[in-house]
């Protein structure tokens, strides 16, 4: 036999090797089920309501072309016909399977994958960061297991989380390969209630749970718009009755208002808070209050003493900044009535709870947090309530109603109108920061920056804090503030945060995510060179220079460093001659 003739039977015994171990091959890997979302898919939170992410990954038989082996035979000898692959049963499939157990875990993106390269994700939220609460329920199984991610917002989790899973095989070794990571977007909201001047809600079940004897405190977050073709008074929230009943006089009418909290504003935009009922007519605040912006409001009656206040914006002297010049106006308005909610105790169900309306004093603006008691507040009380963020608890038999504007929580019933629900921060909420526009700044502070983040609120006290130091910011958008940095005593990294009301900043361990500025001495060492990494730029220290948008005058004191030429540029005759600008 010759050389040829043993090389022809080797190439055909190999390939014969290959189809005998192909048949049972087939391509397995974990792949994501159809019910799964695409990557970049984003989701709708909101605080104390648990939020879901379906997931489910299956075992992929589905075969790929086997490989061509490594000696085919030649063209001209045609291989033999491959025999058809052996079936194998549903049970002998099983059998086989059951050992590869399939599970889903969070995906870090790695150090060489450090930010999610697509345009789902826009800086600030390139980065990985998971809620604290979040937790994937579910246990590996085989064939196709469902392991949905779920988490339900805190007062510290209000935020925007970027998360990324992956589909594997539970095991130590697999050769089965993993799914492909899938990211997404969970945006934690909240939702308030907007009055056109026509719009308004009710409560018909309140009025009637109300005892005379324990007293009413009834408050709510309420931003008045700005507009010349608003009505000059507005009735935010009142307790009304629609009594009419003949009696051996005339008839019981009752009391169109019993308790009213009502909006009063100027052609200037400043304008003021006030009490009304029927009984001793309108208790005003002074006129120092802005429209465009959010106030807490609030009203405590008791009915022992007659003696009542009206409460607004909860900023005391105490709370203002250190060193600042800013003044906060807060008001408590003093009054005596004995005027309660129609309760309903003569067996009759007239009284009614309306927001946002009265005929001819329609409110325009926005209403969230509404709460009513069946207990007279102190003060101090009403302080405490118009920083908390925590959810009511409902064992808490002096609660009445609680109207957080939130569809899947509690609104009130609309009885005229379409009040809108929409998408806004107040400000208890405690915003987090996830990114700024200038990460580095000179010690001496002075450097004007956008703050990045979520949960930020139109409020009357935004603040931000970078090492510790509070500074007043504004207020640009939900996702956005403006702040200028602090000066420090030395070249470190800083935390920053952020506050709506000066009082809860922003949770580092909430948002899973700090956010450093470096600050860096404003003079700096210029390397010399000709390439790209040569010398410094101003903005490494705050980067104000933006292309295009400004100009700039830029001056500053040097100390050139002159020594002896390059080797390069040796030339005896002007070694030893004094240093020059031809020379240096």
């Amino acid at each position: 036999m010759t050389h040829t003739s043993v090389f022809l039977v080797l190439k055909h015994f190999i390939w014969l090797l290959f189809l005998i171990f192909a048949v049972d091959v087939q391509a397995t890997s974990v792949s994501w089920c159809a019910s799964t979302e695409p990557h970049g898919t984003q989701y709708e939170a909101f605080i104390h309501v648990e939020t879901c992410i379906p997931l489910c990954v299956y075992l992929d038989e589905s075969a790929s072309p086997p490989p061509p082996p490594l000696f085919p035979p030649p063209p001209s000898t045609p291989p033999p016909p491959s025999p058809p692959p052996r079936p194998i049963g549903d049970q002998e499939r099983r059998t086989l399977l059951q050992s590869e157990l399939l599970n889903i875990r969070s995906k870090t993106i790695t150090e060489s994958y450090p930010v999610i390269p697509d345009a789902f994700f826009p800086y600030p939220y390139d980065e990985v960061n998971y809620p604290p609460s979040g937790i994937l329920v579910g246990e590996p199984v085989a064939l196709e297991a469902e392991i949905p991610y779920c988490f339900t917002p805190t007062e510290v989790e209000e935020c925007v989380y970027t998360v990324c899973f992956e589909g594997f095989v539970d095991a130590e070794s697999s050769s089965v390969d993993n799914t492909e990571v899938r990211c997404y977007r969970i945006n934690v909201y909240n939702e308030v209630m907007v009055f056109d001047g026509d719009d308004e809600a009710e409560d018909t079940e309140v009025s009637r749970k109300m005892l005379p004897r324990d007293g009413l405190t009834m408050s709510a977050w309420v931003y008045p718009e700005c507009s010349d073709a608003v009505d000059l008074n507005q009735t935010i929230m009142y307790f009304g009755s629609n009594r009419n009943f003949p009696n051996e006089h005339s008839r019981d009418e009752g009391f169109q208002v019993r308790n009213g909290i009502k909006w009063h504003v100027d052609t200037d935009g400043v304008g003021s808070f006030y009490y009304h009922d029927c009984n001793i007519g309108s208790v005003s605040t002074p006129a120092q209050y802005f429209c465009g912006v959010w106030h807490y409001v609030a009203v405590s009656l008791n009915p022992r003493t007659d003696y009542g206040f009206l409460y607004v914006d909860g900023i005391k002297a105490g709370h203002e900044m250190p060193n600042s010049r800013d003044l906060y106006t807060y008001s408590v308005t003093s009054f005596n009535t004995s005027t309660f909610p129609d309760n309903g105790m003569d067996r009759t169900a007239e009284g009614i709870f309306k927001l946002g309306h009265y005929p001819g004093e329609g409110f325009v603006g926005m209403l969230d947090e509404v709460r009513v008691w069946n207990y007279s507040f102190t003060p101090e009380q009403i302080f405490a309530d118009s920083i908390d963020r925590s959810l009511l608890p409902t064992p808490d038999p002096t609660v009445k109603a609680y109207f957080t504007m939130t569809t899947v929580q509690y609104t009130p019933s609309i009885s005229s109108g379409a009040p809108q629900i929409v998408y806004k921060s107040i400000p208890p909420m405690i915003p987090c920061v996830l990114g700024m526009e200038h990460n580095v700044g000179p010690v001496d502070g002075n450097c004007n920056t956008e703050i990045y983040g979520w949960s930020f609120s139109d409020s009357l006290n935004p603040q931000c804090s970078i090492a510790g130091v509070p500074q007043r910011a504004v207020y640009m958008s939900d996702d956005k503030l403006s702040c200028s940095t602090p000066g420090h005593f030395s070249p470190r990294f800083a935390t920053v945060l952020a506050s709506n009301n000066g009082l809860n900043f922003t949770s580092t361990y909430g948002a899973d995510k700090s956010t450093l500025h470096l600050y860096m001495e404003s003079s700096l060492y210029l390397q010399g060179g000709t390439n790209v990494d040569a010398g410094a730029s101003a903005d490494q220290v705050c980067e104000d220079f933006t292309k295009g948008s400004q100009s700039i005058t830029v001056s500053a004191w040097s100390c050139p460093k002159c020594g002896p030429p390059k080797a390069s540029d040796y030339t005896p005759q002007t070694l030893d001659l004094p240093c020059s600008k031809e020379t240096c």
